[in-house]
């Protein structure tokens, strides 16, 4: 059997937030945001945070924490890595943040795809129902949704999703504890 990595993009192998700060502070100053997983928190950011997930800022992410090491090691050790992120759905955008994986994961990456902007990722999850894959992802109610279908579930740890707990939800601070974790 395959050994398969499931895993979010933003949040998980990229900072997204580091650089949603620096387009607000860019083109909206006056704006901030603490927790970029509750978008019903921020009703007034989020046609905001979608415009930036369809600029080409989504082009020049850098990796998070030890994503990049490690999931270059990971995928050298035989692990597959299938990634999904909630950006949307632009062509360009989409285009781009391939380009970026790319740079930062060169042939990590068996397969990307995308969700619209904030959909629950359940259903993409349960195509893998039964492979006993893997699942990174930093919003709980995605993290979740892989732990009740039956993936080994790991929450990459923020202040935003911190405090929540589940039995079968495991918090991790890095990439290094996830490989300590399935290794």
């Amino acid at each position: 059997m395959k050994k398969i990595i499931l895993t979010d993009i933003d949040g998980v192998c990229l900072d997204w937030s580091d650089l949603f700060d620096k387009y607000l502070q860019k083109y909206y100053p006056n704006k901030s945001i603490e927790n970029p997983t509750e978008y019903e928190s921020y009703k007034d950011l989020q046609d905001i945070m979608k415009e930036f997930n369809n600029s080409a800022w989504v082009g020049f992410m850098d990796p998070l924490r030890d994503a990049k090491y490690v999931l270059n090691k990971l995928s050298s050790e035989g692990w597959e890595v299938h990634g999904c992120t909630a950006m949307g759905h632009d062509p360009y955008a989409i285009a781009l943040r391939k380009q970026n994986l790319e740079m930062h994961f060169p042939n990590v990456f068996k397969r990307l795809d995308t969700v619209g902007f904030d959909v629950p990722k359940a259903d993409w999850l349960a195509q893998y129902r039964g492979h006993k894959c893997v699942w990174v992802e930093d919003k709980w109610g995605n993290a979740i949704a892989g732990a009740t279908i039956g993936h080994k579930t790991f929450l990459m740890r923020h202040e935003y999703n911190a405090s929540s707990d589940h039995p079968k939800v495991t918090k991790v601070d890095n990439w290094q504890q996830i490989y300590y974790y399935i290794n």
